[in-house]
């Protein structure tokens, strides 16, 4: 936790093994206890992931794919391409268009 940055802050780290593997969910606040400032979230999936990695070998865990690495990931929230509403979401819009334009002009 410290690597992330919370020194002073409180936490919840729960294990439980729901799928095929043993796993553990962590919940932090971002206030620290000691200011009451904020904890930095900036890259915060891409910083835990370098921690995990480090973790698995130091610790002799299995070790798991990084979310670039995996290929069958679920598409996020925003890159799904109708909300509940069935308006079309502006990443999913864009991804389309970009791809038709790149694809009407290719650059030499």
């Amino acid at each position: 936790m410290e690597e992330m940055g919370y020194t002073a802050n409180q936490y919840a780290i729960y294990r439980h093994s729901d799928r095929n593997h043993d796993h553990i969910h962590i919940c932090a606040s971002r206030i620290s206890l000691d200011d009451g400032k904020i904890t930095r979230d900036s890259w915060e999936y891409v910083r835990s992931e370098k921690i995990i990695r480090q973790l698995e070998l130091e610790y002799g865990l299995q070790q798991t794919l990084s979310s670039k690495e995996k290929l069958n990931r679920a598409p996020s929230y925003g890159a799904t391409a109708t909300n509940r509403k069935g308006t079309t979401r502006i990443r999913a819009w864009f991804e389309k268009h970009a791809a038709t334009t790149v694809n009407q002009n290719p650059t030499n």
